[in-house]
């Protein structure tokens, strides 16, 4: 893969992160309310995925797989709490494409 193509990758699911938890944060909100999680859970996680998000947009190859490894991670969570509350695949689609990505992101670099 080329190194465009992987920083494109990598810039794509920074700014997905950033506009969800930035532009969307009513979305985020409802989520969690519909999840039941707690307030400050959601703000652990804004701030772990903002976090994981701006180490994507860094040039340093070992942060970005952390930042990827955050940003998989949550986007598990998600997937899992998804399911647990039975929403359609589409709801699911979002954090099935960012983890996917993601994986491809670490994969890359580690290889």
């Amino acid at each position: 893969m080329s190194p465009t193509t992987l920083t494109l990758m990598q810039t794509f699911v920074a700014m997905s992160v950033i506009y969800v938890w930035v532009v969307r944060y009513q979305a985020v909100l409802n989520d969690f309310a519909t999840f039941q999680l707690p307030d400050w859970l959601r703000d652990v996680t804004g701030v772990c995925k903002l976090t994981g998000s701006v180490l994507l947009l860094g040039s340093d190859q070992q942060m970005a797989v952390v930042g990827a490894g955050i940003i998989t991670f949550f986007m598990v969570s998600a997937i899992v709490m998804h399911l647990r509350a039975k929403n359609p695949l589409r709801k699911m689609a979002p954090s099935l494409g960012l983890a996917a990505i993601s994986l491809v992101i670490i994969w890359q670099h580690l290889s």
